[in-house]
């Protein structure tokens, strides 16, 4: 259960803390296009679809998520997380931040949490078809294939440098069952706000691992990661700062044996709506790839929290979530997702990982690697 808690003094703020006191860095224009309506002629894939400067209050991430094998005892296994930012998520903007940046959050093998926020000093990105190339300067980059089945990441900083590739294990997808837009407004709801009619219509998602192999090779703070385990790449983008739109947004992905899966949850300020998407695949085999709002479809994603754990802070927070995909057809699965680490910590912003166990109600479940978070902008309060 959430409920809202108080307001925290500058917690929006704190959340851009890292980034504060770099030197300002001029915007450089970069050469990408701009979100269309369907039917979809964009940019390729896994290209940029909006052009954030300095002045406006856009964002765009691509999200690279990668980690070895669970360790027996629960404790976190070695995982990185790399999101390549043009704008912020959550504003206002702080004078002096840079528009272009990299942040490195996760575990080191020996389990203890670790974050590195990586200031770039231009951003551009160039691709031949849906071979893409985005270069963070003094920083690093992203290659993704023309055949949308391989990334490839590369990082080279004093403090960060190696790389990973994810090779994908299933198809390339929008959400909502569709080839066609990467936008949710198929979903939208009669008489929605001005901010929900920006979110269904202009909220970009474009998965293109939505599991895979990945192999990494990389130094962190002159710690070696050197493994091979799951990993998962999307994008996200929007016009305006998720702040001002959305009260929580919760996501996660897992892979386990045979399944790979995603959902998102997403409830909006001053309304009553609330928006899910779901992605299920088994084997590459796609069961469900649905969103819709309110829970109107029988095709549907539920989320449920369950037991306790504290915050930094010194909040409650969720143990897990109960994760259920029931299909059009009848069929149930469900998967429990436990945490044993978080990464970041912060009032707005939990990111936890941990395991994925389930799979289809009635067989014998599968074990797997999961990261999920819980983006509370609206500092809501968990409560067991």
């Amino acid at each position: 259960m959430f409920t809202t808690r108080p307001a925290l003094a500058g917690a929006l703020v704190g959340l851009l803390a890292t980034l504060t006191g770099a030197n300002p860095i001029a915007p450089v224009e970069s050469s990408v296009g701009s979100p269309l309506s369907p039917p979809f002629h964009g940019p390729p894939f896994d290209g940029f679809y909006l052009n954030c400067t300095a002045e406006d209050s856009c964002v765009e991430w691509k999200w690279f998520n990668i980690m070895a094998p669970l360790n027996e005892d629960n404790t976190p296994p070695a995982a990185i997380q790399v999101l390549m930012y043009t704008g912020y998520a959550f504003g206002p903007k702080q004078p002096g931040a840079p528009e272009f940046y990299v942040t490195i959050d996760g575990f080191y093998p020996n389990g203890t949490a670790f974050e590195v926020v990586l200031p770039a000093s231009e951003f551009q990105v160039e691709n031949a078809g849906n071979y893409v190339v985005g270069t963070w300067k003094d920083v690093g980059s992203y290659t993704t294939y023309a055949n949308l089945s391989t990334t490839v990441v590369e990082i080279d900083t004093p403090q960060v440098s190696g790389s990973f590739r994810i090779d994908s294990r299933g198809q390339h997808h929008f959400g909502c069952n569709t080839t066609s837009t990467p936008y949710f407004n198929s979903a939208k709801p009669e008489n929605p706000s001005n901010l929900e009619n920006t979110f269904y219509n202009q909220l970009g998602w474009a998965t293109t691992i939505p599991g895979g192999n990945a192999v990494a090779d990389l130094k962190i703070n002159g710690v070696d990661f050197q493994f091979s385990g799951p990993g998962y790449h999307d994008a996200n983008w929007f016009p305006e700062f998720l702040n001002d739109a959305i009260t929580e947004w919760f996501f996660g992905s897992a892979s386990t044996e045979e399944y790979d899966f995603s959902y998102t949850l997403v409830y909006f300020i001053n309304s009553t709506h609330v928006f899910d998407t779901g992605y299920l695949s088994r084997n590459g085999v796609v069961l469900q790839n649905q969103c819709n709002t309110d829970k109107t479809k029988t095709d549907i994603t539920v989320l449920t929290p369950w037991g306790s754990g504290v915050s930094a802070d010194g909040a409650a927070i969720p143990a897990g979530y109960i994760l259920q995909y029931f299909l059009a057809n009848g069929e149930e699965y469900q998967f429990n997702l436990t945490a044993f680490g978080q990464q970041p910590d912060l009032p707005v912003y939990h990111r936890f990982i941990g395991s994925a166990t389930g799979g289809k109600v009635g067989e014998e479940p599968q074990v797997g690697g999961s990261v999920f978070e819980w983006l509370n902008p609206g500092l809501q309060i968990y409560t067991p």
